[in-house]
Protein backbone atom coordinates (compact mmCIF):
# COMPACT_ATOMS: atom_id res chain seq x y z
CA UNK A 1 0.00 0.00 0.00
CA UNK A 2 2.97 2.21 0.97
CA UNK A 3 4.48 1.73 -2.44
CA UNK A 4 1.32 2.56 -4.31
CA UNK A 5 0.27 5.44 -2.54
CA UNK A 6 3.78 6.78 -2.93
CA UNK A 7 3.52 6.76 -6.79
CA UNK A 8 -0.41 8.00 -6.57
CA UNK A 9 1.10 11.41 -4.66
CA UNK A 10 -0.51 10.42 -1.33
CA UNK A 11 2.84 11.14 0.52
CA UNK A 12 0.86 11.53 3.93
CA UNK A 13 -0.70 8.02 3.97
CA UNK A 14 2.23 6.68 2.43
CA UNK A 15 3.98 7.70 5.24
CA UNK A 16 1.06 6.81 7.50
CA UNK A 17 1.79 3.10 5.91
CA UNK A 18 5.52 2.79 6.05
CA UNK A 19 5.38 3.95 9.66
CA UNK A 20 2.68 1.59 10.99
CA UNK A 21 4.34 -1.57 9.13
CA UNK A 22 7.61 -0.50 11.00
CA UNK A 23 5.61 -0.39 14.34
CA UNK A 24 4.13 -3.81 13.71
CA UNK A 25 7.48 -5.56 12.79
CA UNK A 26 9.37 -3.68 15.73
CA UNK A 27 6.53 -4.67 18.14
CA UNK A 28 6.36 -8.65 17.29
CA UNK A 29 10.71 -7.97 17.09
CA UNK A 30 10.70 -9.58 13.22
CA UNK A 31 13.86 -7.46 12.60
CA UNK A 32 14.43 -9.35 9.14
CA UNK A 33 11.17 -7.97 8.29
CA UNK A 34 12.33 -4.11 8.50
CA UNK A 35 14.14 -3.59 5.59
CA UNK A 36 11.51 -3.58 2.88
CA UNK A 37 9.04 -0.84 5.12
CA UNK A 38 12.44 1.07 5.73
CA UNK A 39 13.64 1.06 2.41
CA UNK A 40 10.02 2.58 1.04
CA UNK A 41 9.99 5.23 3.82
CA UNK A 42 12.95 6.13 2.62
CA UNK A 43 12.43 6.20 -1.07
CA UNK A 44 8.85 8.12 0.41
CA UNK A 45 10.80 10.62 2.17
CA UNK A 46 13.19 11.43 -0.59
CA UNK A 47 9.85 12.10 -2.88
CA UNK A 48 8.38 14.69 -0.47
CA UNK A 49 11.72 16.55 -0.26
CA UNK A 50 13.22 15.52 3.36
CA UNK A 51 16.42 14.44 2.03
CA UNK A 52 18.03 14.09 5.71
CA UNK A 53 15.08 11.92 6.38
CA UNK A 54 15.46 9.87 3.67
CA UNK A 55 19.26 8.98 4.18
CA UNK A 56 18.90 8.66 7.52
CA UNK A 57 16.14 5.58 6.96
CA UNK A 58 17.98 4.18 3.85
CA UNK A 59 21.28 3.86 6.06
CA UNK A 60 19.29 1.97 8.55
CA UNK A 61 17.56 -0.29 5.93
CA UNK A 62 21.44 -1.10 4.98
CA UNK A 63 22.48 -1.84 8.54
CA UNK A 64 19.70 -4.29 8.73
CA UNK A 65 20.39 -5.87 5.80
CA UNK A 66 24.36 -6.21 6.38
CA UNK A 67 23.05 -7.61 10.02
CA UNK A 68 20.59 -9.96 8.68
CA UNK A 69 22.40 -10.96 5.67
CA UNK A 70 19.43 -9.83 3.12
CA UNK A 71 21.72 -8.90 0.07
CA UNK A 72 19.13 -9.51 -2.09
CA UNK A 73 17.78 -5.84 -1.78
CA UNK A 74 20.97 -4.37 -1.83
CA UNK A 75 20.96 -2.59 -5.14
CA UNK A 76 17.64 -1.03 -4.79
CA UNK A 77 18.92 0.78 -1.57
CA UNK A 78 22.32 1.99 -3.26
CA UNK A 79 20.17 3.08 -5.91
CA UNK A 80 17.87 5.09 -3.79
CA UNK A 81 20.54 6.22 -1.68
CA UNK A 82 22.17 7.50 -5.02
CA UNK A 83 18.71 9.59 -5.71
CA UNK A 84 19.19 11.60 -2.66
CA UNK A 85 22.88 12.26 -3.26
CA UNK A 86 22.36 13.41 -7.37
CA UNK A 87 19.16 15.89 -5.52
CA UNK A 88 22.29 16.96 -3.14
CA UNK A 89 24.30 17.95 -5.29
CA UNK A 90 27.04 15.10 -4.95
CA UNK A 91 27.32 13.36 -8.29
CA UNK A 92 31.16 11.47 -7.09
CA UNK A 93 28.76 9.46 -4.46
CA UNK A 94 25.59 9.39 -6.53
CA UNK A 95 27.71 7.97 -9.33
CA UNK A 96 29.48 5.28 -7.12
CA UNK A 97 26.13 4.60 -5.74
CA UNK A 98 24.27 3.70 -9.02
CA UNK A 99 27.26 1.69 -10.80
CA UNK A 100 27.67 -0.35 -7.38
CA UNK A 101 23.65 -1.00 -7.74
CA UNK A 102 23.79 -2.11 -11.52
CA UNK A 103 26.78 -4.97 -10.90
CA UNK A 104 24.95 -6.43 -8.42
CA UNK A 105 21.81 -5.95 -10.29
CA UNK A 106 23.99 -8.01 -13.86
CA UNK A 107 25.41 -10.52 -11.09
CA UNK A 108 21.55 -11.11 -10.06
CA UNK A 109 20.13 -10.83 -13.67
CA UNK A 110 17.83 -8.09 -12.01
CA UNK A 111 16.38 -6.55 -14.93
CA UNK A 112 13.85 -4.31 -14.49
CA UNK A 113 15.78 -2.66 -11.79
CA UNK A 114 19.42 -2.88 -13.60
CA UNK A 115 17.43 -0.67 -16.73
CA UNK A 116 16.06 1.64 -14.11
CA UNK A 117 19.18 2.32 -12.70
CA UNK A 118 20.29 3.02 -16.30
CA UNK A 119 17.94 5.45 -16.88
CA UNK A 120 18.58 7.20 -12.97
CA UNK A 121 22.80 7.14 -14.58
CA UNK A 122 21.92 8.87 -17.33
CA UNK A 123 20.36 11.52 -16.08
CA UNK A 124 23.62 12.30 -14.03
CA UNK A 125 25.54 11.60 -16.91
CA UNK A 126 23.24 14.45 -18.83
CA UNK A 127 23.94 16.63 -15.72
CA UNK A 128 27.86 16.36 -16.19
CA UNK A 129 28.09 17.00 -19.82
CA UNK A 130 28.41 13.32 -20.83
CA UNK A 131 25.84 12.97 -23.49
CA UNK A 132 27.02 10.45 -25.67
CA UNK A 133 26.89 8.41 -22.54
CA UNK A 134 23.98 9.57 -21.37
CA UNK A 135 22.34 8.85 -24.93
CA UNK A 136 23.64 5.00 -24.42
CA UNK A 137 22.14 4.04 -21.40
CA UNK A 138 18.75 5.53 -21.94
CA UNK A 139 18.94 3.38 -25.75
CA UNK A 140 19.89 0.47 -23.54
CA UNK A 141 17.30 0.57 -21.39
CA UNK A 142 14.70 1.45 -23.41
CA UNK A 143 15.18 -2.03 -25.09
CA UNK A 144 15.32 -3.68 -22.19
CA UNK A 145 11.86 -1.95 -21.01
CA UNK A 146 10.03 -2.44 -24.51
CA UNK A 147 11.07 -5.76 -24.47
CA UNK A 148 9.25 -6.36 -20.73
CA UNK A 149 6.29 -4.06 -22.00
CA UNK A 150 7.11 -1.98 -18.83
CA UNK A 151 5.18 1.25 -19.46
CA UNK A 152 6.45 3.34 -16.04
CA UNK A 153 9.99 2.31 -17.08
CA UNK A 154 9.54 3.12 -20.94
CA UNK A 155 8.52 6.72 -19.60
CA UNK A 156 11.07 7.37 -16.96
CA UNK A 157 13.69 6.46 -19.84
CA UNK A 158 11.95 8.56 -22.55
CA UNK A 159 11.35 11.26 -20.27
CA UNK A 160 15.65 11.66 -19.79
CA UNK A 161 16.32 10.43 -23.43
CA UNK A 162 14.55 13.25 -24.74
CA UNK A 163 16.32 15.86 -22.67
CA UNK A 164 19.84 14.68 -23.98
CA UNK A 165 18.62 14.18 -27.73
CA UNK A 166 17.41 18.02 -26.83
CA UNK A 167 21.23 18.93 -25.19
CA UNK A 168 22.61 17.72 -28.06
CA UNK A 169 20.94 20.30 -30.37
CA UNK A 170 18.77 17.47 -32.15
CA UNK A 171 15.22 19.17 -31.51
CA UNK A 172 13.41 16.86 -34.40
CA UNK A 173 14.86 13.84 -32.40
CA UNK A 174 13.63 15.44 -28.93
CA UNK A 175 10.18 15.74 -30.16
CA UNK A 176 9.74 12.50 -32.03
CA UNK A 177 10.53 10.32 -28.63
CA UNK A 178 8.16 13.00 -26.38
CA UNK A 179 5.22 12.05 -29.18
CA UNK A 180 6.03 8.61 -28.42
CA UNK A 181 6.49 9.33 -24.42
CA UNK A 182 2.87 11.16 -24.67
CA UNK A 183 0.97 8.11 -26.00
CA UNK A 184 2.87 5.75 -23.66
CA UNK A 185 1.82 8.54 -20.54
CA UNK A 186 -2.07 8.60 -21.47
CA UNK A 187 -3.62 7.67 -18.31
CA UNK A 188 -1.25 6.05 -16.68
CA UNK A 189 -1.03 5.61 -12.77
CA UNK A 190 1.97 6.63 -12.00
CA UNK A 191 1.90 10.13 -11.22
CA UNK A 192 5.76 10.56 -9.80
CA UNK A 193 6.86 9.30 -13.76
CA UNK A 194 3.74 11.04 -15.11
CA UNK A 195 5.04 14.56 -14.26
CA UNK A 196 8.43 13.66 -14.95
CA UNK A 197 7.70 13.11 -18.37
CA UNK A 198 5.47 16.65 -18.51
CA UNK A 199 8.59 18.38 -17.24
CA UNK A 200 10.72 16.70 -19.46
CA UNK A 201 7.92 17.44 -22.61
CA UNK A 202 8.28 21.14 -21.40
CA UNK A 203 11.53 21.40 -21.94
CA UNK A 204 11.76 20.12 -25.26
CA UNK A 205 8.77 22.66 -26.47
CA UNK A 206 10.61 25.33 -24.51
CA UNK A 207 14.26 23.94 -26.56
CA UNK A 208 12.11 24.39 -29.83
CA UNK A 209 11.18 27.84 -28.93
CA UNK A 210 7.43 27.26 -28.61
CA UNK A 211 7.54 29.02 -24.74
CA UNK A 212 3.47 29.35 -24.71
CA UNK A 213 2.60 25.65 -24.85
CA UNK A 214 6.08 24.88 -22.51
CA UNK A 215 4.81 27.31 -19.70
CA UNK A 216 0.88 25.61 -19.99
CA UNK A 217 2.50 22.18 -19.49
CA UNK A 218 4.62 23.73 -16.51
CA UNK A 219 1.94 25.67 -14.98
CA UNK A 220 -0.37 22.47 -14.94
CA UNK A 221 2.57 20.32 -13.74
CA UNK A 222 3.15 22.64 -11.01
CA UNK A 223 -0.51 22.88 -9.24
CA UNK A 224 0.06 19.27 -9.62
CA UNK A 225 3.48 18.76 -8.08
CA UNK A 226 2.06 21.02 -4.78
CA UNK A 227 -1.09 18.82 -4.66
CA UNK A 228 0.84 15.83 -4.33
CA UNK A 229 3.77 16.79 -2.12
CA UNK A 230 6.34 15.78 -4.50
CA UNK A 231 8.81 18.39 -3.84
CA UNK A 232 12.16 17.76 -6.24
CA UNK A 233 9.52 17.78 -9.22
CA UNK A 234 7.85 21.04 -7.97
CA UNK A 235 11.51 22.44 -7.87
CA UNK A 236 11.91 20.61 -11.58
CA UNK A 237 8.66 22.61 -12.75
CA UNK A 238 9.79 26.11 -10.90
CA UNK A 239 13.47 26.27 -12.63
CA UNK A 240 11.92 25.06 -15.97
CA UNK A 241 9.70 28.35 -15.31
CA UNK A 242 12.31 30.74 -14.26
CA UNK A 243 14.62 29.81 -17.51
CA UNK A 244 11.59 30.33 -20.05
CA UNK A 245 10.73 33.79 -18.02
CA UNK A 246 13.89 35.07 -18.60
CA UNK A 247 14.58 33.96 -22.03
CA UNK A 248 11.17 35.69 -22.95
CA UNK A 249 12.04 39.17 -21.64
CA UNK A 250 10.13 38.60 -18.38
CA UNK A 251 13.30 39.23 -16.57
CA UNK A 252 11.68 40.39 -13.25
CA UNK A 253 9.40 37.78 -12.71
CA UNK A 254 12.48 35.06 -14.16
CA UNK A 255 14.34 36.61 -11.04
CA UNK A 256 12.56 36.69 -8.53
CA UNK A 257 11.25 32.80 -9.20
CA UNK A 258 14.80 31.80 -9.53
CA UNK A 259 16.46 33.62 -6.53
CA UNK A 260 13.31 32.11 -4.18
CA UNK A 261 13.67 28.53 -5.27
CA UNK A 262 17.76 28.97 -4.65
CA UNK A 263 17.22 30.30 -1.16
CA UNK A 264 14.08 27.31 -0.81
CA UNK A 265 16.20 24.79 -2.01
CA UNK A 266 19.40 25.48 -0.54
CA UNK A 267 17.81 25.32 2.64
CA UNK A 268 16.18 21.43 2.33
CA UNK A 269 20.02 20.10 0.87
CA UNK A 270 18.42 20.23 -2.77
CA UNK A 271 22.17 21.45 -4.00
CA UNK A 272 21.72 20.41 -7.66
CA UNK A 273 18.42 22.42 -7.97
CA UNK A 274 19.95 25.24 -5.92
CA UNK A 275 23.10 25.39 -8.40
CA UNK A 276 21.38 25.42 -11.49
CA UNK A 277 18.86 28.45 -10.39
CA UNK A 278 21.94 30.34 -9.49
CA UNK A 279 23.01 29.53 -12.85
CA UNK A 280 20.17 30.50 -14.54
CA UNK A 281 20.45 33.82 -12.79
CA UNK A 282 23.90 34.71 -14.30
CA UNK A 283 22.57 34.22 -17.80
CA UNK A 284 22.32 36.94 -20.06
CA UNK A 285 18.08 38.12 -19.86
CA UNK A 286 16.62 38.12 -23.40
Amino acid sequence: MGVILTAQGEIKEAVKAFEETLRLHRTYDQESSLLYPLEGLGDVLQVSGDLSGAKNKLQEALDVMRKTGQHDSESWILADLGDVFFAEGDFATAKSNYEKALELDKAANLKDHLNGVRVQLAELEMEQGQLAEAEALTADALKEFEAEKSRDGQVAAYSVRMLVLSEQQRPVDAQREAEKAAKLGQGMQNRYVQTKLAIAGARVEAASGRYTEATRILDTTLAQTEKYGFLLRQYQARLALGEIEMKTGQVKAGRERLQSLETEATSKGFGLIARKAASALELPAS
